[in-house]
């Protein structure tokens, strides 16, 4: 399985730093990254994430999709009170029913906080592919705390990633900020 760890670590690293560079081949990185963690996440019970990255998977596409189809790779939209009220208004009882239901209907290693991590992670995943700013927000807490989880279950190359994604997000959040008073 460490290799299959490896080769998604690198996929990802190579993912987020075309992200930030606004390159749309960034998605088919990502998308081959998330396949390959399905089965690792499965493997290491936590399911949730599996689940999350079966999603990253198929918002790959639809980021593809959405990039391809913007009229310009510059336009970012800045972070506004109600879209954070909205993404935790929808995520956080999501997220409570998700772990619930993971908790009470399998081994779950960490339901709970599996399931905070994976359903932010789709609206974080959803609010860039529309290049809210807000998502380089949601990235930047969500890292810090797999970096943990990930840990807990012996992911050591997976929780050194999230080492790496919690100080590049800081960047790339910088980054589309200049971008967006410019």
């Amino acid at each position: 399985m460490i290799q299959i760890e490896a080769l998604s670590v690198v996929l990802s690293l190579v993912f987020l730093y075309l992200l930030i560079q606004r390159n749309i081949w960034c998605w088919i990185f990502g998308i081959l990254s998330s396949a390959l963690s399905v089965y690792l996440f499965y493997q290491s019970k936590l399911y949730s994430e599996s689940v999350l990255y079966l999603c990253y998977t198929v918002l790959g596409a639809y980021g593809w999709y959405v990039w391809d189809k913007a009229e310009t790779n510059d336009r970012i939209i800045p972070i506004q009170s109600r879209q954070v009220l909205f993404a935790l208004l929808i995520g956080s009882p999501l997220a409570i029913a998700v772990g619930i239901l993971t908790r009470k209907f399998t081994d779950a290693a960490m339901p709970i906080l599996d399931a905070i991590t994976s359903v932010f992670g789709l609206i974080a995943t959803y609010l860039e592919a529309h290049k809210y700013l807000l998502a380089w927000i949601f990235w930047i807490i969500l890292n810090c705390i797999t970096i943990g989880l990930y840990y807990s279950r012996d992911l050591k190359l997976y929780a050194g990633l999230m080492i790496i994604y919690f100080i590049v997000s800081i960047y790339g959040y910088v980054s589309w900020r200049t971008l967006l008073k410019n």
